[in-house]
């Protein structure tokens, strides 16, 4: 679980252990993994554990060049980290590190060390931290550097970044923040950028500065560091209101995009505040930039409205934010309509403008308008760029027009080798067409087209890939399961250095499904490692929650579940903390939401909730949850607060997608059943979802047209909405009519963009249709169909395990099949072949379908064959979850055995004989002298007792079992047939079976049971336990019948919890014994 440099970390004499490693010839021995430690604890000075690996770096490197260190081949290669170690110190303010521990370094000439880029900065800098926390710098050594001219103008505008960088990011803001910003201001004067306006292409370099500076820090409204802001500006260029309105607009531009919910504030401070009369300071570049704010949050009315409001500003630059809008809106009309508007004025429409409405009409497929368009390019003389050819590819495949996209590509790679087009366009065009692959559902030919793509890219030197390709590759393996092929793209990948948070986030997410956790959790760690700033991504965060949840939910290991837990709460305080990056912080959010609705603890996860809310990053994501949570009540109430969540997201202006429209159908549905009202309202909504996604339920009109992605994106959802739909209505006479129209248009919309996952969903949600219609042959025939597109993919990939996500849905079908199979009074040729396509691909399914498939195929007849698959299937997936409930059995027997012996000291025999007759006999407890005689060596029968208890309590979580609890809740404890939490046993009502099976096969002959207990000796053992102990278990129920009669029919609990009622005569406090 824990990475090795965390060990190290964690544990001082693990930490003496590497130091004294380095410091020994032996030790050295294993050099390379003693500086892959070091690189390690580098990284993670950014962790939870900063700390500690900071105080290791600064000892291994005193280590390591220290004066009697006589390793030079490992002093060079450390030598190599030298950069980022000096960042690290000058990241924590530590000159005195710096001077003590590296500057020596350049004396000792054997090593030939040389000033770097990072020593320029931290002699210059010289950055330190006072016990206030208050950033100190040597101002004149700065200033020194920046009025020199032998210094490139970038390298001084660079250490200005780097100044205002470290000291925003690594200390308290609340106290440096005006001193950074009033220095920023100096520093900019001294190299020519004192007019503060830092727009421009040439100072792109500022941005980030910019933005640390443009967002508030923890506790200061926006609008109180908008004018601290002002203050400051204000005072360093003497009240000049037009600098503060060119830094104001700086501001605003460097954020419009990043963070658009504090950029309109800066928007509204230049109009409605800086702004006076006649005189305003806003101009068009704030408006355009106010527009892409507001677009980023899909606010579209506003940025219409405002851009309307100010027709003075109104420029051409601005036109592309509208396009984009009745692009995402669906608006073709007011689109095209837009673009045509433009024609007589001046030179528009530029090739900006056709690249918008080709791509958006690409997108639904039309191709002619795209071709169209692109000969009105052509006729004006303007230069088709790569998005041109992008729209002309995407119009081909989005009609299922293979070679005519493959004629564009080939036509813009030519240009594009030539050197018309930058080679770094190439990547995108080509993930393009690489997603003609994708739903095919061919593993071996995508790969192969992949490493094609890889060798042109490496014969030809120009890159043909990028890692939106890689990550489309790691899609397509995940959806087929292609846990091979996966290995091998990540290493392709890390060969080509195009590994990126998105990879990395879109492979933990496959060796989740593939159940490799180990694997995802290195993954992650060199994810963090690979991070601009190590261990604080917010992304690769959310995907560490994600694993180690869904790892958490897989395992049966106690401890393991224990240390997971542990893990994901050390996450969530590291985010309390303000220890993770603002940037998809809001993705982060939902990962912890999740967490704990998992726990039932809903308004723990309302709370971070409503932290995405203040900071205006609220989306249907965040929501989610909360629907699942509402709507697996499976309550009334619980689907009143579906409805309830979906008005607040209307009320808050969330958009808005099927994800929340498959929870609400379902709250409606079971509504309307409740109220009687003939499903109109499920109808209604049904209806509006297929309006927005353009589908329609009349004959002969067809819906909006929406981009082929955005459909297949939301396929199985939209099956899933109609499914539920059409089994509550499945006596209407009108509901196989939409569920047709359904299919037929959205597999014309489709086309061949038809996924693995969305063809065996059809399939199951078709076969649940037909069953609540009553056609059992057609809902066989259909779950049939679904399990051998499941057998296809099992058998073509020849995995030695199943991953457990495929198991799962493997499992959900059989669950269905087997209601089926009792449905129609199926013979056991049907249960046997089940059972066999089971134990032929090793797939796990759960306890009792093991138990119904077996029985059923046994219901007549017993032959060698059909035994042997049943008991193989016990031997490799249950048994070991009986002899589990044997060990608990057996430390519950001697348990009560001690509870005995500790009562004698103040019972009677025969009152102990009388009160507790029905557990002695159970228990085997007849003898108190041979009792006493068994447990003679235990002086103190309280004492050992509560260390069995202790004991057992780890055994068999989660209840913690005390002396005091055993004596006051004694039936509860002793009492037979309690559950263990898992349902992968053998079943008693299968045990029987086998038993009789077993007996009809082997007809007193030994050697054929003895055959049978070679191959399968833990489950013919327990057959040897099961029959004596199911006797005992069947005498202690009918004695407890005679006790407290049976009035209802019982399950397990029932009759388990009415022996706890019966007996409930046996719990006593402390006080009486």
């Amino acid at each position: 679980m824990a990475h090795p440099i965390e060990k190290i970390l964690l544990d001082p004499a693990q930490e003496d252990s590497f130091i004294e490693a380095l410091r020994t010839p032996s030790g050295r021995k294993y050099s390379p993994s003693l500086y892959i430690l070091f690189s390690n604890a580098i990284d993670m000075a950014s962790s939870e554990l900063s700390h500690e690996a900071y105080k290791l770096v600064l000892k291994t490197w005193e280590t390591v060049f220290s004066k009697n260190f006589d390793d030079v081949k490992l002093q060079k290669r450390f030598l190599k980290l030298k950069p980022k170690v000096i960042h690290l110190m000058m990241n924590r303010g530590d000159y005195a590190s710096y001077t003590r521990l590296v500057r020596p370094i350049y004396n000792m000439k054997h090593l030939g060390a040389k000033s770097e880029w990072a020593d320029v900065l931290m002699s210059t800098l010289q950055l330190s931290t006072d016990a206030l926390g208050i950033v100190k710098a040597n101002h004149s050594a700065i200033e020194a550097f920046l009025r020199s001219e032998k210094h490139h103008i970038d390298d001084k505008r660079l250490l200005i970044v780097t100044y205002v960088r470290k000291c925003m990011l690594h200390s308290a803001q609340s106290l440096n923040f005006d001193l950074v910003l009033s220095n920023f201001i100096s520093f900019l004067g001294l190299v020519g950028d004192g007019n503060l306006h830092l727009t421009s292409s040439e100072h792109l370099v500022y941005e980030s500065s910019l933005r640390l500076l443009a967002l508030p820090y923890e506790g200061v409204s926006i609008r109180t560091h908008i004018e601290n802001i002002e203050r400051i500006v204000s005072q360093k260029t003497g009240n000049d209101k037009h600098s503060l309105s060119l830094f104001m607009s700086s501001l605003l531009a460097s954020i419009a995009k990043t963070y658009p919910s504090m950029a309109h504030h800066y928007w509204s401070f230049k109009k409605d505040h800086l702004s006076t009369g006649l005189l305003s300071y806003i101009t068009p570049e704030d408006l355009l930039n106010v527009m892409w704010a507001y677009f980023s949050e899909k606010k579209y009315e506003t940025v219409l409205r405002v851009y309307a409001d100010h027709p003075s500003l109104q420029r051409d630059d601005q036109i592309i934010v509208l396009l984009k809008i009745s692009d995402k809106t669906k608006d073709w009309r007011l689109l095209q309509s837009q673009f045509e508007d433009m024609y007589g004025r001046g030179e528009l429409p530029y090739v900006a403008h056709y690249v918008v409405v080709m791509n958006a009409l690409a997108s639904i497929g039309a191709t002619s308008e795209v071709d169209k368009l692109y000969e009105q390019l052509r006729k004006r003389n303007l230069a088709p760029t790569p998005s041109i050819f992008l729209a002309l590819i995407k119009s081909r495949l989005n009609v299922n027009d293979d070679a005519g996209a493959r004629m564009w590509f080939d036509t813009f790679l030519q240009k594009a080798t030539s050197g018309e087009f930058p080679g770094e366009s190439i990547p995108k065009l080509q993930a393009e067409m690489f997603s003609m692959n994708y739903f095919k559902g061919d593993v071996g030919s995508a790969m192969q087209a992949f490493q094609e793509i890889i060798r042109q890219s490496e014969s030809s030197q120009v890159q043909l890939i990028d890692a939106k390709i890689a990550g489309k590759m790691i899609d397509f393996a995940s959806s087929v399961y292609a846990t091979k092929e996966l290995d091998a793209i990540l290493a392709l990948a890390s060969r080509l250095n195009i590994v990126d948070d998105t990879v990395y986030q879109k492979a933990v997410d496959a060796l989740m499904k593939f159940g490799q956790f180990e694997k995802a959790e290195d993954l992650l760690f060199m994810a963090h490692v690979d991070s601009v700033v190590p261990f604080s991504n917010s992304l690769i965060t959310k995907a560490q929650i994600k694993m180690y949840r869904t790892w958490f939910k897989s395992t049966p290991d106690t401890q393991l579940r224990q240390l997971l837990a542990q893990k994901v709460t050390g996450i969530i305080k590291r985010i309390d903390r303000g220890d993770v990056s603002p940037r998809n912080k809001n993705q982060l959010l939902v990962e912890v939401i999740k967490h704990f609705v998992s726990l039932r603890k809903l308004r723990a996860a309302r709370s971070y909730l409503e932290e995405a809310q203040r900071t205006n990053g609220l989306s249907e994501l965040h929501f989610l949850p909360f629907f699942k949570h509402f709507s697996e009540l499976h309550t009334y109430e619980g689907h009143a607060q579906v409805l309830e969540l979906y008005r607040e997201m209307v009320k808050s202006k969330v958009p808005i997608s099927a994800s929340s429209y498959y929870y609400l159908i379902k709250s409606l549905l079971h509504m309307d059943k409740v109220n009687n009202t003939s499903y109109e309202n499920s109808y209604n909504l049904l209806e509006s979802v297929f309006e927005l996604y353009g589908f329609s339920s009349v004959d002969n009109i067809a819906g909006k047209k929406l981009p082929v992605s955005e459909i297949a994106q939301n396929s199985v959802l939209l099956l899933k909405i109609v499914s539920a739909y059409a089994v509550a209505t499945a006596l209407k006479k009108d509901t196989m009519d939409i569920v047709v129209k359904f299919l037929t248009q959205i597999k014309q919309k489709l086309g061949s963009h038809i996924s693995f996952e969305f063809r065996v969903s059809i399939l199951s949600e078709m076969s649940h249709i037909y069953h609540a219609q009553g056609d059992l042959a057609s809902a066989e025939k259909m779950v049939d169909n679904a399990l051998s597109e499941l057998h296809d993919i099992i058998d073509t990939l020849h995995l030695r395990a199943v991953p457990k996500l495929l198991q799962l849905q493997y499992r959900k079908l059989v669950t269905h099949k087997i209601r089926l199979l009792r449905a129609t009074q199926a013979g056991e040729e049907k249960y046997e072949q089940m059972l066999e396509a089971v134990c032929k691909r090793n797939i796990r399914l759960s306890g009792p379908q093991f138990s119904q498939l077996t029985i059923g195929s046994m219901q007549k007849t017993v032959t060698l064959k059909k035994l042997r698959h049943a008991l193989a299937v016990c031997e490799k997936f249950l048994v070991s979850g009986n002899w589990i409930e044997i060990k608990i059995n057996r430390k519950i027997q001697y348990i009560y055995k001690l509870l005995v012996v500790y009562l004698r000291r103040s019972l009677s025999a025969d009152s102990i004989h009388q009160k507790y007759k029905l557990l002695n006999d159970y228990y085997n407890v007849r003898d108190f002298t041979q009792l006493e005689r068994e447990f003679a060596r235990i002086s103190d029968p309280q004492q050992t007792l509560s260390s069995e208890l202790a004991e057992f309590s780890r055994l068999s979580p989660p209840q913690t079992w005390t002396l005091s609890a055993l004596l006051q809740k004694t039936p509860e404890f002793f009492v037979p047939g309690r559950q263990i939490s898992t349902k992968n046993i053998i079943e008693p009502s299968l045990a029987s079976v086998l038993i009789r099976a077993v007996e009809i096969y082997c007809d007193g002959d030994m050697k054929k049971a003895f055959g049978l207990y070679d191959d399968f000796p833990e489950t013919m053992e327990y057959l040897l336990y099961f029959g004596p102990e199911r006797a005992r278990f069947q005498h202690f129920y009918s004695s407890l019948d005679q006790l407290a009669p049976v009035s209802t029919q019982e399950d397990v609990k029932t009759k388990r919890d009415r022996a706890v009622h019966a007996l409930r005569h046996l719990q006593i406090s402390t006080d009486t014994v």
